[in-house]
């Protein structure tokens, strides 16, 4: 069956033919299906064997286009990586340190400082991408020392505002980039 073929109907129901035979094992799981599987009401082990990936691919819920990008006026990869990798509207931006991108140095010696440049790129980044700090959800912050917690947060509240996305505070010993205190990186999605 070509993809063309299958009508919005039968996708809607989840019951877009795949040509698997119906798994004499689990009958009842499949049965509403009348013979032919959705992909996911199979075990993982047949799944692979249909010939479309998943039925949330045929109604285009999940594109797998996978755009990377490192705009102007964010500090510059130390590694061969880009800060952001976007698929559909799901964003995620890499590990990202406090470097005021027009010197590329970091933008001060103590936390606050830094904190606040690296939620500064990080809007810069996401207004590359059609979204905002509004449509963060999830923060990883790894800090160099948890006594520099109180600071963090200082300029974590005075950038973000009232968004209180997810965040995760994980204490590490070293960090790539001599003088580094923190890192972060996170999710978004994009506005619309």
């Amino acid at each position: 069956m070509q993809l063309t073929s299958l009508r919005s109907k039968e996708l809607r129901r989840g019951t877009a033919a795949c040509s698997l035979p119906v798994y004499p094992k689990r009958p009842s799981r499949l049965t509403t299906y009348q013979g032919r599987c959705s992909c996911t009401a199979l075990p993982l082990k047949l799944q692979s064997y249909c010939k479309y990936t998943s039925v949330a691919q045929l109604r285009g819920d999940m594109p797998n286009k996978v755009e990377t990008s490192t705009p102007k006026n964010t500090p510059t990869p130390i590694g061969p990586y880009n800060h952001i990798a976007k698929v559909g509207q799901m964003i995620t931006i890499g590990g990202t340190a406090g470097v005021n991108p027009a010197t590329g140095q970091l933008a001060g010696s103590e936390v606050y400082s830094q904190a606040k440049q690296i939620i500064e790129s990080f809007e810069v980044m996401l207004n590359s991408v059609g979204s905002d700090l509004n449509n963060v959800i999830h923060v990883n912050v790894f800090l160099k020392n948890m006594l520099d917690f109180d600071e963090m947060n200082r300029a974590y509240i005075e950038m973000l505002g009232d968004h209180r996305p997810a965040r995760t505070v994980i204490g590490v010993s070293e960090l790539p980039k001599p003088g580094v205190l923190l890192t972060m990186n996170l999710t978004a999605v994009t506005r619309e």
